[in-house]
């Protein structure tokens, strides 16, 4: 979850992964954003990424409740 903030090809227009240096007490691999509208961008996909995969879930365990109640 989250692949598209975590992958740095994936990365949103107008935001970078801090990727800090060996002295840095940072967070690791945190994608920063340099305007707000990049910022909501960012958040809009993962929550959309999020959606997705909740959904692909629920679909999948629906359909082996499914065939599950279909055998006995």
């Amino acid at each position: 979850m989250g692949f598209n903030l975590w992958v740095p090809r994936l990365v949103p227009k107008g935001c970078v992964m801090n990727l800090p240096m060996a002295n840095e007490n940072h967070m690791l691999r945190a994608v920063i954003c340099d305007t707000k509208e990049a910022d909501f961008r960012a958040r809009a996909l993962a929550n959309l990424q999020f959606s997705w995969i909740i959904s692909s879930i629920l679909i999948f365990a629906g359909i082996i409740c499914l065939k599950l109640a279909r055998r006995y």
